[in-house]
């Protein structure tokens, strides 16, 4: 089973909403499990993580720049990335892969742009 399965599973018959919607949802909790405060102290790690640009991409209007599992995995930290794996059954690298995939989505919805 594939980490987008998995995660479907862990949150299926909560809601029809997107993917980014439904990890969205849930991402604050674990957050804040971390010493994070909700989607907006993610910026602000990632920010200072070195991925300022690619947020600031995330939250303006225009393309959402990319960023790597790597990337993800440096800015958040280990514990925050295994926490998620956890959460979700499976492992960290599957994770770290998501986040980067997803990330972009979930900041830029967050912060009301629709561009991706």
């Amino acid at each position: 089973m594939g980490l987008l399965d998995n995660i479907l599973g862990a949150l299926q018959g909560q809601t029809g909403s997107s993917i980014s919607d439904l990890v969205s949802q849930h991402l604050p909790d674990l957050l804040g499990q971390h010493g994070i405060d909700g989607l907006q102290g993610l910026t602000t790690q990632l920010s200072q993580s070195g991925l300022g640009e690619a947020v600031s991409s995330w939250i303006g209007n225009g393309e959402n720049q990319a960023v790597t599992a790597d990337q993800i995995s440096q800015a958040l930290g280990s514990p925050m990335v295994t926490s998620l794996a956890e959460k979700f059954g499976v492992d960290p690298a599957q994770a770290s892969q998501f986040l980067a995939d997803h990330l972009p989505q979930i900041i830029s919805t967050f912060h009301g742009n629709q561009t991706a």
